[in-house]
């Protein structure tokens, strides 16, 4: 039917048609001040007109009106011929009213056959643009949804019914068992009419009978369990398209659910959820189910929330659908468990999926490509097909039967993985595309004969791996990086890596005492390096890293726990160019030894060693934080060829760190109470200025051979201070007093004179100042050492206590 032509039906459809818009109260308001002034609609009409249209063709004009009246086809054919021909038989001054008139016309055609649909439709627009009551202006047929309410239940039964918004009805179980609290009773009825309607329930307590509540037209329920002792009963619900479990914090069990429904869950963690549906409610064997979740379990700890969902009758689920935000970790079963064939995740969120606890074994299509935020889980089937998304995915196979030429993965953008959980291989026609970004696969897939299937992968996961590689032989993947998720099974040697640096990803909290050698392609010669980077669950141990052609190694010592420390037990180059270790982070970290040159050929002259100066000048921890154990510096020999570490430098961190110098050099401490094992003399220790108590601890095998002008003779120590302490109780432990030897010392001409004297005097601790501006402790023990202490220190600084000198 057409609309009765009122001013301000006929100014909403003069808006609609030639602007396309249905007008606010502001514009209504400014429209009947200018008819007033104009002298009538039809003259306000005709200006509007002349204003904003006056300057184009009729044909442009007409086409517009037409094209804003829904008219398509032949249908806006014909009427933008005939509003042309209306608009070039009057004069250019009445063309506003004419509109009107012919828009009038045009909402009596509902029954015409061929305007009638665009007619019908036009008047809808018109209603609603007269009932429109907003005040900005919007475009023409915006329908403006109603205001929401909200209902508070309360505790008498009671039919409560919606209004035409988006209504929120609120109520609460909490039935103790003596006195019923609770706003959702047996015999309620909520009707939530128009509109997306949603009805929340908090679980507070339940022990009685489970409310019978009545639900229609009601399109979303959140529940909230708090003490969930019988659960939610859903029998008598019809229309509910969702069921959200939210923000509970004990378990919630909804059943005879009636019909599909999306299963949503929000801010639950450490909890089961159930959903049970009643038999035949999906009237399908090839059902997908949909779930929404939003911070659902612990992604991080891989702490999953049980959600289990069970189906009746003849229903089965093979499909199911996942929207994610936030951080989640969930855990499908009950009738759903072995039947998903296909699993598909959207949203921006994490997810880490299991399928009962375990894998996904029946999972044949695997669709990430609506993911953002990254998704871990595992598949079994040889068929399966697997689409990654942008995020970092994780992807586990643990197929018992190889891979067929059906199965195929792609992980897309993103830093992916691809791992091995006892898969029984990759067979020889499955592609597997780690796609783009830094992607690695788990060394135990790979095989030489059909390489060219490993596409677009760039690190290699040594778990489980005991094999010799040549990474480039995998011409389609340019690998330059390993990561360790776990312990390997023996010795690992992955040669000819790409690029200048070798990275290393330990996140494997294992101990397992097997050697990785790792070397690259092409050595620079000037820049080439390799950076070991600890971050697992625990502690980890590398027994043996061994490498060659890298002037420089990184250690980065990191853990997810308080507490754990990680260690490279030993640093093997098989030649003589790496000059520089360094170690960050803030776990405890131990470097167990450094060996180099250890391909050395053996000397022409096999009764004669030879010395070299290793290249390694700096071990440096100064920026670590954690509790450093550092040993290296000792003389190696290898085919005759002896490798000396004199100029090598070590540097503590901030943590209460340990070093142990087997060969000359120089020890800097940092802050914390550092411990300096030496071995040999000729070592420089800076214990530092900071006021931490470091002690100095020197080995029998620090012995003074002699007189000699070499200064390497002696121990040395800058900046001791107060509560430093130097322990030579290996070599003198018995004597309590220092003898001040300083006036007998100037009796000698020469400093090794004065050491002498002091060696043969029967007293074995003495204590003189010299020349040079230091101060010599010379220990006459089962063998002797002399200690060069930088500046003047008196004999009252100093106390002796079994073998240990303290700093007062």
């Amino acid at each position: 039917m057409s609309f009765f032509p009122t001013n301000a039906n006929q100014v909403q459809a003069f808006a609609g048609a030639m602007y396309g818009t249905q007008i606010g109260s502001v514009t209504m308001a400014q429209v009947t001040s200018d008819i007033a002034a104009a002298g009538g609609l039809k003259n306000a009409l005709n200006a509007y007109y002349s204003a904003s249209f006056g300057s184009l063709p009729t044909a442009t004009v007409a086409a517009t009106v037409a094209a804003n009246l829904g008219l398509t086809g032949a249908a806006l054919t014909s009427g933008a011929a005939y509003i042309t021909a209306q608009l070039n038989g009057v004069a250019a001054g009445a063309r506003g009213a004419l509109i009107s008139d012919i828009v009038n016309l045009f909402g009596t055609l509902s029954a015409d056959a061929t305007f009638g649909a665009a007619a019908t439709a036009w008047n809808t627009k018109v209603a609603a643009a007269v009932a429109y009551t907003g005040a900005a202006n919007v475009a023409a047929g915006t329908v403006v949804a109603a205001p929401a309410s909200v209902f508070t239940l309360t505790d008498d039964i009671a039919d409560t019914t919606g209004t035409a918004g988006n209504d929120t009805f609120k109520g609460i179980i909490n039935d103790d068992g003596t006195d019923n609290l609770s706003t959702i009773q047996t015999g309620d009825l909520i009707d939530g009419g128009a509109g997306v309607d949603k009805l929340e329930i908090s679980v507070i307590e339940d022990a009685g009978t489970t409310p019978m509540i009545e639900l229609a037209n009601v399109e979303q329920v959140y529940i909230r369990s708090l003490n969930n002792g019988n659960g939610i009963d859903a029998s008598l619900w019809t229309d509910v398209q969702q069921i959200w479990n939210n923000r509970s914090t004990d378990d919630l069990d909804v059943a005879n659910v009636q019909a599909q429904v999306v299963i949503g869950a929000k801010d639950i963690s450490d909890l089961g959820y159930d959903v049970t549906y009643e038999d035949d409610a999906l009237g399908s064997d090839e059902a997908t189910q949909k779930f929404v979740f939003q911070d659902v379990g612990d992604f991080a700890d891989k702490a999953t929330v049980e959600l289990r969902v069970m189906t009746g009758g003849a229903d089965v689920v093979t499909a199911v659908e996942i929207d994610v935000t936030g951080e989640n970790a969930v855990d499908l079963y009950g009738d759903i468990d072995g039947f998903m064939e296909s699993v598909k995740v959207t949203g921006t969120g994490k997810l880490y999926l299991e399928d009962d606890g375990d894998y996904f074994d029946e999972a044949t299509l695997v669709d990430l490509s609506g993911n953002s935020g990254g998704v871990e889980m595992g598949v079994t089937h040889e068929d399966v097909v697997v689409t990654g998304g942008s995020g970092d995915d994780t992807i586990t196979l643990a197929n018992g039967t190889a891979l067929t030429e059906e199965a195929s993965i792609s992980l897309g953008a993103g830093n992916d993985s691809l791992l091995d959980d006892g898969s029984d291989g990759v067979g020889t026609d499955a592609v597997l595309d780690g796609g783009a970004g830094t992607d690695t696969i788990a060394s135990t897939l790979l095989t030489v004969g059909n390489r060219a299937n490993f596409k677009g992968w760039e690190a290699l996961d040594i778990a489980g791996d005991n094999r010799t590689i040549d990474a480039s032989l995998f011409t389609a993947s340019t690998f330059s990086s390993i990561a360790k998720t776990d312990g390997q099974a023996g010795n690992v040697t992955l040669s000819k890596l790409a690029g200048t640096k070798i990275v290393i990803n330990d996140t494997s909290a294992s101990n397992d005492g097997d050697t990785l050698t790792a070397t690259l392609a092409t050595a620079t010669g000037t820049a080439d390096s390799a950076e070991i980077k600890f971050n697992g669950d625990g502690g980890s141990t590398l027994a043996n890293f061994t490498t060659a052609g890298l002037e420089t190694i990184t250690i980065d010592s990191q853990s997810e726990n308080t507490g754990d420390a990680n260690e490279v037990t030993v640093i093997t180059t098989t030649d003589n160019v790496l000059s520089k270790i360094t170690i960050t982070g803030d776990k405890d970290f131990t470097l167990g030894g450094v060996t180099v040159n250890t391909a050395a050929t053996p000397t022409t002259v096999t009764t004669v060693t030879t010395s070299t100066a290793a290249a390694l000048t700096s071990i440096d921890g100064s920026a670590a934080t954690g509790d450093l154990d550092i040993t290296a510096g000792a003389s190696q020999v290898t085919n005759n060829l002896t490798m000396t570490f004199s100029t090598l430098t070590i540097k503590t961190g901030s943590g209460d760190d340990s070093v142990s110098i087997g060969g000359r050099g120089t020890v800097e401490t940092g802050k914390g109470s550092d411990t300096v094992n030496v071995a040999v003399l000729g070592v420089t220790v800076n214990v530092g200025v900071d006021k931490d108590e470091d002690t100095v601890i020197l080995a029998d095998t620090a012995d003074y051979t002699g007189a000699t002008t070499s200064s390497t003779r002696f121990t040395t120590i800058t900046n001791l201070g107060e509560g430093d302490a130097i322990d030579f109780s290996s070599i003198e432990a018995t004597e309590t007093e220092i003898n001040d030897f300083t006036t007998d010392a100037e009796d000698f001409g020469s400093l090794e004179a004065a050491i002498d004297g002091a060696l043969a005097d029967g007293i074995e601790v003495n204590l003189f100042n010299w020349v040079d501006g230091n101060t010599y402790l010379v220990v006459d023990g089962t063998n002797n050492t002399v200690i060069r202490l930088t500046g003047t220190y008196d004999v009252a600084d100093l106390s002796l206590n079994a073998g240990v000198i303290t700093f007062e």
